[in-house]
C-alpha cells in the first residue's frame, strides 16, 4: 500500500463495506485502488500458537468472509503464521483446501453464463429451456475502460407464473458481485444495471444452482 496500488479495506476481519468502489480519492485525486480484505485463519493470533487450534476457522465462516470480500469485488487475504516446522499447520492447511473445495463445488458449474443471456440497453435477460433452480448470480464488470455500474437489481419470473420480483439489489459491480438468494425456480432472469455514470460492459455472469451441486 505505500505505493499506493491497493488499500486496506479498514478493519482485519475480512469483511468490505457496501458499496465498494475501486476508485478512491489519493491526495485529492482519484485513484485505481482495488481493496484487498485481510483477516486471521485463527480467532486472534497473527502468528502461529500451541494453544489455539481450536479458533481454526469453519469452512461455513470462511464462505461466509468468501461473501463478504470476493463476492463485494475485493481480495481475500487469509493469514496463518507457519508452525514450529516452518511449515503450514496441519488443520489450517487442511482447512484451506475444504474451503477451496467447497468453492469450486458451488462456482465451477454454473447452470447458465453470460453467453446463454440477451441484451437490451442495460438488462441482461436468461429465458431457460425449463423452469431452473436459481439460488446465486455471479455478475462481473468489465473493468478495461472504468467502472460504471452504481446500481444494479436481479430480478426473476418465478414458475409457474407471475409478475416479476426483485431477488437482489446491489451497488457496485466492480470485478465481481456475488448475489445469493433462497432457492427459486425461474422462467426468466433478468440482470439490469438501474444507474450509471458511463457505457457498462459485464466480463462474465453466472446463474447457479449451489444446493445440490
Amino acid at each position: 500500500m505505500g505505493d499506493p496500488d491497493f488499500r486496506w479495506v479498514g478493519n482485519e476481519a475480512g469483511v468490505a463495506p457496501i458499496p465498494c468502489w475501486n476508485v478512491e480519492p489519493f491526495e485529492g485525486e482519484p485513484r485505481w485502488l482495488p481493496a484487498e480484505c485481510d483477516c486471521r485463519m485463527r480467532a486472534l493470533n497473527w502468528f502461529y500458537s500451541d494453544q489455539d487450534e481450536d479458533t481454526v476457522k469453519s469452512v461455513e465462516e470462511l464462505m461466509g468472509l468468501h461473501y463478504y470480500s470476493v463476492g463485494r469485488g475485493c481480495n481475500l487475504l487469509i493469514n496463518i503464521g507457519p508452525d514450529r516446522r516452518g511449515l503450514l499447520p496441519d488443520r489450517d492447511a487442511q482447512r484451506l483446501l475444504e474451503f477451496g473445495a467447497e468453492v469450486r463445488r458451488r462456482f465451477s458449474q454454473p447452470v447458465a453464463t453470460l453467453a446463454d443471456c440477451g441484451r437490451e440497453g442495460n438488462v441482461w435477460t436468461w429465458a431457460p429451456s425449463e423452469p431452473t433452480p436459481v439460488d446465486h448470480v455471479v455478475v462481473q464488470e468489465d473493468l478495461t475502460s472504468g467502472e460504471y455500474a452504481r446500481r444494479f437489481a436481479v430480478r426473476v419470473s418465478p414458475f409457474p407464473y407471475g409478475e416479476p420480483i426483485t431477488v437482489w439489489e446491489g451497488q457496485s459491480i466492480g470485478h465481481k458481485a456475488i448475489c445469493r438468494f433462497p432457492l427459486v425456480r425461474v422462467q426468466k432472469l433478468q440482470v439490469e444495471v438501474t444507474e450509471a455514470d458511463g457505457p457498462v460492459a459485464l466480463r462474465a455472469m453466472g446463474m447457479f444452482d449451489t444446493t445440490g451441486a
